[in-house]
């Protein structure tokens, strides 16, 4: 990732469009990680759930970004997903409640998607969890159904 959009995050801001724009591009950031830890908990829920959340937070940054224009708008990858239509008039009204919506669902998410540990690096072992465990089961064949 690259500096400016860190700084940006990371910067104190005034202007409450800026402040709004702040708050989208840290919610994404938050729910980035939580989609991975959902992802390996095999909590199929969870991940589509920050997935869609962290639409929801790069819907408002985009709409904020419509009227500023910010520099790393292009490092941030889902905004390629999202196509604004028309011009909009009131930019913090229109992209307060996506913001909040995004913070919201991090919120409600972060105990549930918090990191597991796991085993890296070693081929012979797999931790399966939540729907991933079910998968398999549901694939597994009994060598003695006695």
């Amino acid at each position: 990732m690259q500096q400016s959009l860190l700084a940006f995050a990371q910067g104190k801001h005034r202007d409450p469009a800026d402040a709004l724009a702040q708050r989208a591009v840290l919610a994404m950031l938050k729910l980035r990680g939580l989609v991975g830890n959902a992802f390996q908990r095999g909590d199929g829920e969870g991940y589509v759930a920050c997935n869609q959340a962290i639409r929801l937070a790069a819907g408002g940054f985009a709409v904020v970004n419509q009227a500023r224009r910010y520099p790393f708008a292009g490092e941030i990858a889902e905004l390629r997903e999202i196509r604004l239509t028309g011009i909009i008039d009131d930019t913090i009204g229109a992209a307060t409640p996506l913001v909040e919506d995004a913070e919201a669902a991090f919120d409600f998410f972060r105990e549930r998607c918090a990191p597991t540990y796991g085993v890296f690096g070693v081929a012979s072992v797999t931790i399966l969890r939540g729907d991933h465990c079910r998968a398999a089961i549901a694939e597994m064949v009994a060598l003695n159904d006695n």
